[in-house]
């Protein structure tokens, strides 16, 4: 009985197909590049720079950038001030 509910539970799947289309033909990428610094004992600051591409990497949708400083209280908690 069991293998009749898994034979049939495996033909049911493989029989669901959907079919999907895209509005357009359009692809955009999604830039990043980010680094720490280590500031002073304890404190770091790290900074991101992303730019969001759309019309086949042709045009620049978004471009953001994030900065953080982030200061260690000791090794198992730490402390984040950000502006991103």
């Amino acid at each position: 009985m069991m293998m009749i509910r898994k034979i049939m539970l495996i033909f049911t799947a493989l029989s669901l197909t959907t079919t999907t289309f895209s509005q357009k033909n359009d692809f955009g990428i999604y830039y990043g590049i980010g680094g720490e610094i280590k500031l002073v004992r304890k404190l770091e600051m790290d900074i991101y720079t992303n730019v969001r591409t759309l019309d086949n990497a042709s045009k620049i949708e978004k471009a953001f950038r994030e900065a953080n400083l982030i200061k260690k209280l000791n090794k198992n908690l730490s402390e984040e001030e950000g502006n991103g």
